[in-house]
């Protein structure tokens, strides 16, 4: 008995002991998680350094949170699992978003983590096979020392000191009370145009902590159903005083945009030569047409954010910072675009882009903002890739002009081109070099890089001139609108040494009216580009374009867009006519319909598949059950194993990306 009472006692005083270190430990560990999570996510321990003394107001932010994260395990038994779990996720965010920074210019933002499946499509690309394995080996090392630590590691008592409570809820008073302070006097604050410089002037920890709070939906301050009335009632009085001459009938010009992926002018490069012009057909263009640099909310990445905020004419800085409309809001509520707003006018919006549908989950987005068709990568044939594997834009050309041939109205078609997609290699490839760079005193991997780059400029540039010729010969009014969606993330923009704005990305408004050519204003941004081309082409503005004509020179522009911009994507749409609103359960058309199925033949004891449209998102169904094929060529398919008896039902099915079907072709009846 005497034994086991003090067994018990010698366990009491450890688990006291114990207890009073509790709260050193958490201090001084908090500092070194800190400054390792920073140290990742800077590259850099004298960047840690310089943070501390440049910013300490927001490295006390990040360390108190830290601190209250990781004092969570005061309640805890199993505090060594607890604090483990903690520090493994915090570090993994940290990696994760160095490793993003590197490649694309951009830290981690929470609405990446929803983006997980696109992130997985293209992991290939962007990481090495080494990388990958030792990711997953990491991750597999993590999960054997959970297990490990979760059954060796547990104390007797929750909390074993109350002074670490009382410290921990001093801690988070002081934090939950200060901190929107700070906010609300502009000493703390996001900087929306710059996510990368914002991270590092606030750092990892509370900056990623501020999105994912700040993702909850708020009311703008003076938002009411009276407000909004009174700024439409002011744009309607406006609009009748408007001179402009809005074309009617076949004097209408159908409209083409093209986003170029990762698109600019590789001469603005700082110190960069080369042996020709990158793109001497669009530099003419631009000489010759309305053009010049417009500024997008992204760089290196994030396409879908400048291609929304062209589409909608709405201001990314209104939104909450690094989300996704297509997989946010559009993907459960329709809304209005450029898409909608044409189709209004009697045009036919279509949407064509050479990469796949449910990348951004544009497939919803799309037929949420009133898209009538949507052709995509899995319905297109002959198509060529780059060395890096990205689908080369030539290729859309042809499907501009079919939809631009078959259609008998007037048509809208926004292009989303990729062939300009990052990963940009940094050692040479197996293609032809016809830029290449003069003289450089780069680093060779730079050199290496913007060689590979500027050669997918120069295609680029030829698939915008074939395209121009194209549209040229059919003799009808059209505009065609050129622009990039954002910045390469060659390492020379990322490390901030290339002498350009990051956020700044070229234009053009190209026609065959005789449109003049119009001046650029320093500060044009991505979301007033649709409404300069309306104005161009002489076409009715939408709503959001009202908004940008009639209040861009007023002193409460801004202020009068969020309000306006809330009430049409959150709100009660108390700004719209009942025309305008957006269209209630769209039906939009995936792929082009033109995959046939014409025969099935058998030769030398082989089973042929024989029609048009053929790819290799093609699947054959035989008797109702997948049959196995290899693809052969645009028009035919190559039967497996052709062990099939008696009359079945053939048909083809197209599928998208996630296995999803787009469309089925008709149907044959086959004796085997």
């Amino acid at each position: 008995m005497r034994l086991r009472q003090i067994g018990k006692n010698m366990r009491y005083n450890k688990q006291k002991y114990e207890g009073k270190l509790d709260l050193i430990v958490l201090i001084v560990y908090s500092l070194f998680l800190f400054g390792l999570i920073e140290t990742i996510n800077r590259r850099s321990f004298i960047k840690f350094i310089d943070f501390a003394l440049d910013f300490p107001i927001q490295f006390f932010i990040n360390y108190f949170l830290i601190f209250m994260i990781l004092g969570v395990s005061i309640f805890l038994k199993r505090k060594v699992f607890y604090y483990y779990i903690a520090s493994s996720v915090l570090l993994i965010l940290a990696i994760s978003s160095s490793v993003l920074y590197s490649l694309r210019g951009m830290p981690l933002s929470p609405y990446d983590l929803v983006s997980y499946k696109e992130a997985l499509n293209i992991a290939n690309v962007f990481l090495d096979v080494k990388f990958m394995v030792a990711g997953i080996a990491f991750l597999l090392l993590v999960i054997i020392f959970s297990v490990l630590i979760f059954k060796r590691f547990k104390t007797e008592n929750r909390i074993r000191n109350k002074f670490d409570l009382v410290a921990l809820l001093l801690v988070a008073t002081v934090f939950f009370i200060v901190v929107p302070q700070l906010k609300a006097a502009k000493i703390v604050t996001a900087i929306a145009w710059d996510p990368g410089l914002s991270y590092e002037t606030n750092g990892l920890v509370f900056s990623f902590a501020d999105e994912t709070f700040m993702s909850i939906r708020k009311k703008p301050k003076g938002y009411s159903q009276a407000t909004i009335e009174a700024i439409r009632s002011d744009l309607d009085k406006e609009a009748k005083k408007d001179k402009r001459l809005i074309r009617t009938g076949d004097d209408r010009p159908d409209v083409i945009f093209v986003q170029l992926e990762g698109f600019m002018d590789p001469t603005r490069l700082k110190d960069c030569n080369y042996n020709i012009d990158p793109m001497p057909n669009l530099r003419k263009m631009m000489e010759r047409y309305t053009s010049g640099l417009m500024n997008v909310p992204v760089t290196g990445g994030g396409t879908a954010r400048t291609e929304y905020e062209v589409m909608s004419g709405n201001n990314f800085e209104f939104l909450n910072q690094g989300e996704i409309p297509y997989q946010t809001f559009l993907a459960k509520r329709p809304s209005i675009s450029i898409a909608s707003q044409m189709r209004s006018e009697g045009y036919r919006a279509e949407a064509i882009h050479n990469f796949n549908s449910s990348f951004y989950n544009r497939r919803e987005g799309y037929e949420n903002i009133g898209y009538q068709k949507f052709i995509s990568l899995e319905s297109m044939t002959d198509v060529e890739y780059t060395p890096m594997w990205w689908p080369k834009d030539k290729i859309l050309t042809r499907y501009i002009m079919g939809e631009l041939d078959q259609n008998k109205s007037k048509s809208m078609i926004y292009t989303i081109s990729t062939q300009g997609h990052s990963k940009y290699p940094t050692s040479n490839m197996d293609m032809e070099y016809k830029v290449k760079l003069v003289d450089s005193k780069l680093p060779k991997q730079d050199q290496n890089q913007i060689n590979y780059y500027a050669n997918q400029v120069y295609e680029m540039d030829q698939f915008i001139r074939d395209l121009k010729a194209s549209l040229d010969a059919r003799k009808k009014n059209y505009v065609l609108v050129v622009y990039g969606d954002h910045l390469p993330a060659l390492n020379i923009i990322t490390r901030n040494m290339s002498g350009v704005d990051k956020f700044s990305s070229l234009f053009a408004v190209i026609d065959n009216m005789g449109i003049k050519k119009m001046s650029i204003p320093n500060d044009l941004q991505a979301y007033q580009l649709s409404t300069m081309v309306m104005e161009l082409a002489g076409l009715k503005y939408g709503p959001m374009n009202m908004v940008h004509a009639y209040l861009k020179d007023k002193s409460d522009y801004q202020e009068k867009m969020k309000l306006v911009q809330y009430d049409i994507l959150f709100g009660k749409r108390y700004f719209l006519k009942e025309s305008e609103k957006p269209i209630k359960n769209n039906k939009m058309q995936l792929g082009t319909r033109d995959m046939k199925l014409e025969s099935v033949e058998k030769k030398d004891g082989k089973v042929f598949i024989k029609g048009q449209g053929i790819n290799r998102n093609t699947r054959l169904y035989i008797g109702g059950e997948e049959a196995q094929v290899y693809f052969v060529d645009d028009k035919t398919l190559l039967l497996k194993a052709p062990n099939y008896r008696g009359k079945k039902i053939v048909y083809l099915e197209i599928l998208d990306s996630d296995e999803k079907p787009i469309y089925r072709s008709n149907t044959l009846v086959y004796k085997f």
